[in-house]
């Protein structure tokens, strides 16, 4: 016996115990664990209208049933002696039917949606994600040699991610409503700081290149992860840091000048413009220096992969303005 499989049996119902059919619901792990089996009920009496944890089959007779049924989510639990396997549910009513089984179960996620003091507090971490990207970038073109040159390319790529997220998700709720939108978790929206939204964010979107090589490259060990490396999409520091700064730059300053008034000085005396120097106050280069000095360091490594490139010397050879979707 396995999921899926269509049974039959005598099964109670809402009303009465008699002979019918049923769909395996129990997962493989639990069939090789117990005598039992869980069950879903089938029934003939469609219903009107459906419910999200019902399905009528599509392919009911290929399932071994005498006539169109619909799977609905009553669970039994009954010992398989009691069961005859008559059929099994094609793919797609099987996708299905576990569809039904997940809407039945799963538990609705808390939603929230912040309050003015808490955007407040966030303006700490939105400037420390911004100023360590910076920063990390700056180290990646300073080189430091393996394995540094791994870690720093790592960073960056973390803080990059954060903050595309930050500039990608709540927009479509956030434009019907104008206000900080409801969120299943409690991650922080760019547009929870604005009184519109001033950026592009297309290119953080989940399928441009540049997502899926971050993904990529700072994702969880998996065997997909090892699958994925041998795709297209990946994120070289010499071809893509500069541009894909330059993109974080322009998405910057587009955010700030969408930023509600209550949220800078002098309404708010912690804004971001101020934890951006407060966490940079103990670095060798300030915040307001970063900038400049990244610009000018891969300015640098261009000049040098031009002049190594006139002499015929092997290198990595810098370029300007790209980003793993093009150029900026």
């Amino acid at each position: 016996m396995k999921p899926g499989d269509v049974v039959v049996g005598m099964l109670e119902g809402a009303a009465e115990t008699k002979v019918r059919p049923a769909v395996v619901i129990a997962s493989r792990t639990y069939l090789v664990e117990r005598p039992d089996v869980l069950v879903g009920i089938l029934t003939t009496k469609l219903p009107r209208p459906a419910t999200s944890t019902d399905h009528v089959l599509l392919d009911w007779q290929a399932a071994g049933l005498r006539a169109a049924s619909c799977f609905r989510a009553y669970v039994l639990t009954i010992h398989r002696s009691e069961l005859t396997v008559i059929g099994h549910l094609s793919e797609q009513d099987w996708r299905q039917v576990q569809a039904c089984v997940r809407a039945a179960f799963e538990r609705k996620e808390e939603v929230m949606q912040p309050e003015p003091i808490q955007i407040r507090s966030a303006s700490k971490d939105v400037a420390w994600e911004y100023a360590t990207l910076l920063g990390s970038a700056l180290e990646i073109a300073n080189g430091h040699g393996s394995p540094m040159s791994h870690l720093a390319q790592e960073a960056f790529l973390v803080h990059l991610r954060n903050l595309s997220e930050f500039f990608r998700e709540g927009i479509p709720a956030f434009k019907k409503a104008q206000t900080p939108p409801d969120r299943p978790r409690d991650n922080i929206y760019a547009v929870d700081f604005c009184h519109s939204v001033g950026w592009n964010p297309k290119p953080f979107g989940h399928d441009t290149t540049l997502i899926k090589a971050i993904n990529k490259t700072v994702s969880h060990m998996s065997y997909s992860r090892d699958l994925a490396s041998k795709g297209h999409a990946h994120f070289e520091g010499y071809l893509h840091l500069h541009g894909t700064v330059k993109l974080m730059r322009q998405t910057w300053g587009d955010f700030l000048r969408s930023v509600k008034s209550e949220f800078l000085q002098p309404r708010c005396s912690e804004d971001i413009h101020y934890w951006l120097d407060q966490h940079t106050k103990d670095w060798s280069v300030k915040f307001s220096d970063l900038e400049r000095r990244f610009e000018t360091r891969v300015n640098e490594l261009v000049h040098e992969a031009q002049e190594r490139e006139r002499k015929g010397i092997p290198g990595f050879n810098w370029t300007l303005d790209q980003t793993p979707d093009g150029r900026v």
